[in-house]
């Protein structure tokens, strides 16, 4: 198939992925379960706030990850020494990290220290990002002393996923959980559970994930040790 042939079909399939989403709405279900609101008259402006940028950028971080071929799965058990190995392995490579989940419960379990102690070192060095939406866990105030940089997730962005992004000087390569991440912390959610854990090292996909991230930097608050050692929104 020459090249031509190859991105006339290519543009086909998008079309028809894009006639989906707008019909539906729920392409971001293929990855985290839930389906996406849909857009209401308050938000016809949204081109001009962040949050609403946010959301484009989800959603076109669903429909790149839908698309995309270059796909790695494996299905792990939460707890297993398989999931820590995976996971303690990734996060030791070389590289910064980012690390977005509404909470860090999932790593809340002797298992998984080692986990926690790999994202540590790579604070250590000034090279760990985490963003979460609830920031209670008692191991945010170990990540902030190990100089772990913890962001609070900004309200308006919908995006409901688990993932992990790391990047370094020649490649990028993304981690998306395929789980639901919209449950209150406090409920063990997710200990034992098998989930579907989906890599790419697509480099527009990795670029997309980032530039979400850098907007809720930017947007979003920043935690920091407290004098009484608690963690604290920057003011």
């Amino acid at each position: 198939m020459d090249h031509g042939l190859k991105h006339a079909t290519f543009l086909k399939r998008t079309a028809a992925v894009v006639v989906t989403l707008i019909n539906s709405a729920a392409i971001a279900s293929s990855i985290s379960g839930e389906t996406l609101k849909t857009m209401t008259a308050r938000q016809a402006d949204w081109s001009r706030t962040v949050p609403a940028f946010l959301l484009v950028a989800g959603l076109q971080l669903a429909l790149l990850w839908y698309l995309s071929r270059r796909v790695d799965r494996t299905v792990l058990r939460e707890g297993s020494k398989r999931f820590t190995r995976f996971f303690a392995s990734w996060y030791a490579e070389e590289g910064n990290i980012y690390i977005y989940c509404s909470d860090i419960e999932w790593l809340e379990t002797l298992k998984h220290k080692e986990i926690i102690e790999k994202i540590k070192q790579k604070g250590r060095s000034s090279r760990a990002h985490l963003f979460v939406r609830y920031w209670d866990s008692p191991e945010i105030v170990g990540l902030l002393e190990a100089g772990v940089k913890v962001y609070v997730i900004p309200p308006g962005v919908e995006l409901r996923i688990r993932m992990s992004l790391r990047t370094s000087d020649d490649s990028r390569s993304l981690i998306i959980r395929a789980t639901p991440d919209t449950a209150q912390p406090g409920n063990n959610r997710g200990r034992g559970r098998e989930v579907m854990v989906r890599t790419s090292s697509d480099q527009y996909l990795c670029g997309l994930a980032r530039d979400l991230l850098r907007l809720c930097q930017e947007s979003g608050s920043r935690l920091r040790l407290a004098a009484n050692g608690q963690a604290e929104i920057t003011p």
